[in-house]
């Protein structure tokens, strides 16, 4: 361990897995909770309501339990059709716009969470809502990392100067207003569908016992919100990246599509009841089925050789660090898939119809 002295803050560095397992993993309790953080209370108006942000203690408790409420087995298991749906659609997506790949992917990401937390489809990367979210959650990236906040811990006297000075200030401001925006019309959306019965996601099994989890508007917009954030760019980010090592590595997805057709053939796409037969497509990545769905339905091809995956030029910088876009093309394997390309998308296009208005 190495301490350091950084302005008024100290701050411990842990280099070895076996630390750091001790402090955080055995010791969780004492040492993993959040540190004060002028910039970050700004973001959210000093107000105790976004759980990535609260130290332990009973309100961190009380929103962890809800939040489990959405990613216990059962819970997920009534996800999967979502999933499976907004998979199919990108599928058509895939096959029918290739060149827009970039944001097919990141519209996925994205899609899933607003239909399972708050009943909405997100049916394109243009659609109002996936693209309010990724404005408000790249500007709330951009203000808290390490690199660009405003050393404000370190130095408390910056928190007294006025906004002409310090522009940061106003950039917060801005922040908290369009996420607390995005996140309440979102909640007052929903709120109007469990009121004519057209939903019964995530947001509407709370709102049904709001009393009862003694959840005020505030607390429950960013709860879920939480989702949102933690669900579309880091998620966007795994599959973008699959696409950037598929391209750059062909006999991979060679090997991949191998095991597949061995599973599934051309008739069908993969889905979860596949997972335990796998084994090759698993030690690629974890997103098991989404992933091996691309992979069984194309070809992807990239427009020039070598493709760049030096971590330095192929990637973006920041807190989530995902590809470039890059020219790429996902070519059909054969008529007969996209022949089922085309079928899976038009019913997950009806079964995705009840979210829309």
């Amino acid at each position: 361990m190495i301490g350091l002295k950084l302005g008024s803050q100290n701050a411990i560095v842990l280099n070895s897995y076996k630390a750091v397992a001790e402090l955080f993993d055995k010791r969780g309790g004492i040492y993993s909770s959040r540190p004060q953080s002028y910039v970050t209370d700004a973001l959210v108006g000093f107000k105790d309501v976004h759980i990535l942000l609260l130290p332990y203690g009973n309100t961190w408790r009380h929103q962890r339990k809800l939040l489990q409420g959405f990613l216990n087995v059962n819970a997920i298991g009534a996800v999967l059709p979502i999933q499976t749906a907004e998979a199919s659609h990108s599928l058509y997506q895939l096959l029918k716009e290739p060149q827009g790949w970039y944001d097919h992917i990141r519209r996925y990401s994205t899609a899933v969470i607003l239909a399972s937390v708050y009943g909405q489809r997100g049916k394109r990367f243009d659609s109002p809502r996936v693209q309010a979210l990724y404005e408000v959650q790249d500007r709330w990236n951009e203000m808290i990392e390490p690199a660009t906040a405003p050393p404000v811990e370190d130095f408390p006297i910056l928190k007294y100067l006025p906004e002409f000075i310090c522009t940061w200030k106003r950039k917060v401001r801005a922040i908290r207003h369009g996420q607390k925006s995005l996140y309440f019309a979102l909640l007052e959306e929903t709120r109007q569908k469990v009121r004519e019965g057209k939903t019964d996601c995530f947001m509407a099994k709370l709102l049904a016992k709001q009393e009862e989890i003694q959840m005020d508007d505030e607390h429950l917009a960013h709860l879920c919100g939480i989702f949102m954030e933690a669900g579309s760019d880091t998620t966007a980010s795994v599959l973008l990246t699959f696409i950037l090592a598929m391209a750059s590595h062909p006999q991979v997805l060679k090997k991949a599509q191998e095991e597949l057709d061995s599973i599934c053939g051309p008739d069908r796409s993969p889905n979860w009841d596949d997972c335990k037969q796998l084994t090759y497509m698993p030690a690629i990545i974890n997103e098991l089925v989404n992933m091996a769905k691309i992979a069984w339905a194309f070809d992807i091809v990239p427009e020039k050789q070598p493709v760049d995956v030096d971590i330095r030029t192929a990637f973006t910088e920041g807190m989530v660090t995902t590809p470039l876009n890059f020219p790429v093309d996902f070519k059909a394997r054969s008529t007969m898939h996209a022949a089922i390309v085309e079928k899976e998308f038009k019913a997950a296009d009806s079964f995705l119809a009840k979210l829309e208005d």
